[in-house]
């Protein structure tokens, strides 16, 4: 693909980061009723955002050590009794006792999520070369797609998008195109707009008039729970991650005046 696909992201002192996130966050529950309302299945909603909440917890400790870490952990503790205390009134309900929570732990989760890419920004986790082939075992997958399916994606990222190109080796056909992507926190990305060079029907087209980029806004808007995750079931087989070269991304910068638009992108 031609357009194989950044500036650096600066980050204040860490301690700086710190701080102003336990004064805003040590003490006060912020709770979301909406959470609870729009939910479904309370139980299963509060485990999905309990399990979100502990990964980007452990996402931050693991880039913090000493007295930092000593200090995110003494603050979300204190967090965990206070939101306890707080939903004891309901401990007779059950269903009342994990909305409460469920109320209190979806904020925490952006709360952290946040930091977490305060924290990790640096580390560019989304950039780079993903490729992965594998091979499915369910009969109606294989039939649907064939039994092997190569995905890959190369990702170049800044302090606020996340741009570059798509490729899905699927049913003897190669598709693809290219993406804009928006993290969520240091290891999770959705989808913000997508577009397809010609070969995948579902997505608007790329180009028009030969290489003229269609606009952003006529892409199609792709905001789903197919988010991308440098840790997804997508990728876990056989995933291989290239970053790339300093000379490599300047480059890729340079010659394509499209990722340079995606870059510096501010709708939605």
């Amino acid at each position: 693909m031609t357009n194989k696909l950044n500036a650096a992201k600066l980050t204040a002192p860490l301690f700086i980061l710190l701080s102003g996130f336990y004064a805003q966050y040590a003490s006060a529950i912020d709770f979301s009723p909406s959470a609870s309302r729009d939910c479904v299945y309370i139980k299963a909603c509060y485990e999905t955002a309990d399990n979100n909440l502990n990964r980007v917890y452990r996402q931050i400790l693991e880039s913090l050590s000493g007295e930092e870490k000593t200090a995110l952990r003494n603050k979300q503790r204190a967090w965990l009794q206070e939101r306890d205390n707080q939903c004891a009134q309901y401990e007779d309900n059950e269903t009342k006792l994990t909305a409460c929570r469920l109320d209190a732990t979806i904020p925490r989760v952006a709360e952290l999520s946040v930091l977490d890419l305060q924290v990790n920004q640096h580390k560019h986790q989304f950039e780079g070369k993903w490729e992965s082939c594998f091979e499915f075992d369910d009969k109606e997958l294989i039939e649907q797609y064939g039994r092997e399916n190569c995905v890959a994606y190369y990702l170049i990222e800044n302090d606020k998008n996340i741009c570059g190109e798509w490729e899905d080796w699927a049913s003897g056909r190669l598709y693809g195109g290219n993406v804009l992507l928006r993290a969520i926190d240091s290891r999770y990305a959705e989808f913000v707009k997508i577009c397809s060079n010609g070969g995948y029907s579902g997505y608007a087209n790329c180009y028009t008039n030969g290489d003229k980029p269609v606009a952003f806004s006529d892409w199609t808007t792709r905001k789903d729970t197919d988010d991308f995750h440098t840790q997804s079931a997508e990728l876990s087989k056989g995933v291989k991650r290239t970053p790339f070269s300093p000379k490599e991304k300047e480059t890729l910068i340079k010659e394509n005046k499209w990722l340079q638009d995606c870059l510096n992108y501010q709708g939605q």
